[in-house]
């Protein structure tokens, strides 16, 4: 594996934690075609949500990972249409 596959599974692994560690227990975290990931938030209305797309934005957004690199994600609700950007 090359240096940059290496740098590529250790960015998925992380954020697969820090996704993990700031959500809740009853969401479901979900790796979707190997660089996406799908949070799945049972039994929660819109507010509870966001709340939780609030935290994992701060989360990721204040996370260095390996190498100085900073990862930029996007969030959204397809029957809300709540779109939130983390860059």
């Amino acid at each position: 594996m090359t240096n940059t596959g290496i740098m590529w599974v250790n960015v998925i692994t992380g954020l697969t934690r820090l996704l993990t560690k700031n959500s809740r227990n009853t969401d479901i975290i979900a790796c979707w075609d190997g660089e996406e990931f799908i949070v799945l938030c049972p039994h929660t209305y819109i507010d509870g949500a966001k709340i939780t797309v609030e935290k994992l934005h701060l989360a990721i957004r204040e996370h260095m990972f390996i190498n100085s690199i900073y990862v930029t994600v996007s969030f959204g609700d397809p029957k809300y249409e709540l779109r939130i950007a983390v860059l």
